[in-house]
């Protein structure tokens, strides 16, 4: 580029010309990213040039996972529920070098009255690799599963509605995947539908 400067030859494609471009410029192109006010007028070239990408997230992908009901192969009856779980507004630059998402969230069972008494929240951190490429999601990790054993308080209603939240540091509840209302129902132990909202 020193003998050229003007660009009256177009470089493009030549062979080591992006890693020269990268080399001479990427420090200073990172500064710039990163700079705020004055500090953009005479910014200095950061010594880590290479900076990780991280899709931006839409607001219904922000909470994001699912869950169900585990039965029993021969009775159908429901004794536990198992899912995963991630909030992509944990971790995520410039306030943390983990990528988005990385860390586990605490899910919370819940019922139609709210909070389902005597199942204490969990954290979802089970290993679950089958999510690592679900709908596109930049999930960082696998540790983002969670299984609960239902409780007798459940399983033994006429008709109870069965749901999940996350639960963020504030105590904040959030559906998920986002904005959704993923109610399942239980009918004396077995999955049914549900005849009203709740």
């Amino acid at each position: 580029m020193q003998e050229d400067r003007w660009q009256t030859v177009n470089m493009a494609g030549t062979p080591g010309f992006a890693a020269a471009v990268i080399q001479e410029y990427a420090g200073i192109a990172a500064a710039l990213g990163a700079c705020r006010g004055d500090g953009c007028h005479v910014p200095t070239s950061a010594a880590s040039a290479v900076q990780a990408c991280y899709p931006v997230m839409t607001s219904k992908n922000v909470y994001s996972g699912s869950w169900s009901f585990l039965p029993d192969p021969k009775t159908k009856e429901i004794t536990s529920m198992h899912g995963w779980a991630v909030d992509f507004l944990l971790d995520g630059p410039p306030a943390s070098s983990k990528p988005r998402g990385f860390d586990p969230v605490t899910v919370r069972l819940v019922d139609g009255q709210g909070r389902v008494p005597g199942v204490p929240d969990q954290v979802a951190n089970i290993s679950r690799p089958d999510i690592m490429h679900h709908g596109g999601l930049p999930i960082p990790n696998a540790d983002h599963g969670f299984q609960f054993e239902l409780p007798t308080s459940l399983l033994a209603a006429p008709m109870v509605h069965v749901g999940m939240v996350m639960v963020d540091s504030s105590g904040a509840h959030h559906q998920f995947p986002t904005g959704a209302t993923t109610w399942q129902c239980l009918c004396s132990g077995k999955e049914c539908p549900c005849s009203t909202d709740v």
